[in-house]
Formats: C-alpha cells, structure tokens, sequence
C-alpha cells in the first residue's frame, strides 16, 4: 500500500467537507490551516467557487485565476477560502492534495483568520 503524501499548512486538500447542521457533508477542496507538523488530525478551512458566499465578518481570502498563486493551488476556478468555516478532521479522509499556496496567500490567510476570531 503506498504511503499517504505528508501534509503542510498551506496544502489545498479534497475532502469531505461536513454542512454546518451536520446533516450531510460534500467533497470540496479545504485548505490546511493547522500548524505544522501534521498529525492524525488536522484543522481545515472551507473553500468555496460561490464568490457570493462570503464571510459575515469579512474572514475570507480570495484566491483568483488572475492571481501569480492560482497556478499551483490545484483548483479550477475563482474561489474563496472562507476561515470562518473550519472543520477538525482525521488525515485519512483526505482523498488527496490538490496544490498548494504561496507565501503571499498564506500571509493573508494568517491575518483574516485573526479577523475570524477577532484576535489582534
């Protein structure tokens, strides 16, 4: 059986991401938000191609086609990762990585999750 790829913080997953009633869950790619390294379970953050889903306390990052990044995210279209929606989950869900982000998205990825939880 071959070894599962090591996950980072910044890694774009697919996952089966749960609906907030927990009445459900749909695959969709999550980003990794917890801290390196990496255990059994890991924090992952909601990401969405609905550019009109945004956050009500405005904890969101675009990640656009236009932008030097989008390449090697893995995914297909605009999207927004919405850190007001995270998910505790165990790695073995993870059906696999999709790409990762850069530098500048994970900079801006750190302050809006503060804006989540309004930490300063």
């Amino acid at each position: 059986m071959p070894r599962p790829p090591k996950l980072f913080q910044g890694d774009i997953v697919l996952v089966p991401f749960p609906f907030a009633d927990l009445t459900g869950r749909k695959v969709r790619p999550a980003i990794i938000v917890s801290a390196n390294p990496q255990g059994l379970e890991l924090i992952v953050a909601f990401i969405t191609s609905v550019m009109t889903n945004r956050s009500p306390r405005g904890a969101e990052v675009e990640l656009l086609k236009s932008d030097p990044e989008f390449g090697v995210s893995g995914l297909k279209a605009d999207s927004l990762i919405r850190l007001d929606k995270l998910v505790t989950i165990s790695s073995s869900i993870i059906s696999r990585r999709l790409g990762v982000t850069g530098s500048a998205m994970q900079a801006r990825i750190a302050v809006n999750l503060r804006r989540a939880f309004d930490l300063k």
